[in-house]
């Protein structure tokens, strides 16, 4: 009686930590982008609100400069929620690290 090898687990903690990254870089650069977009859309008169080319402008402008904020803060809220243990998904790696 030949004991059978454990089976393999699929752990995919990259494509966790991918998708922690997008997801925190895409809530940061909205952050940062929305406030120019109300302040634009709030002095528009009500018919030209209804423009997508001057949403995308505006979004454009005010992101060009704050874009590396939002990646730099993206993989410091990854890196420091994986580190702490809060992120579902990423609570074990810290753990295997240390074995």
């Amino acid at each position: 009686m030949s004991a059978l090898p454990p089976r393999a687990s699929l752990r995919p903690q990259f494509t966790v930590v991918m998708l922690y990254l997008f997801g925190f870089f895409f809530v940061f650069a909205l952050a940062l982008a929305l406030p120019a977009l109300i302040r634009t859309f709030l002095s528009l008169p009500p018919e030209a609100q209804q423009d997508l080319e001057l949403a995308k402008r505006v979004t454009r402008d005010a992101l060009r400069e704050r874009l590396p904020l939002a990646c730099g803060a993206a993989v410091l809220a990854t890196g420091l929620g994986a580190w702490s243990r809060r992120l579902p998904g990423l609570r074990s790696l810290r753990a295997r690290a240390g074995s």
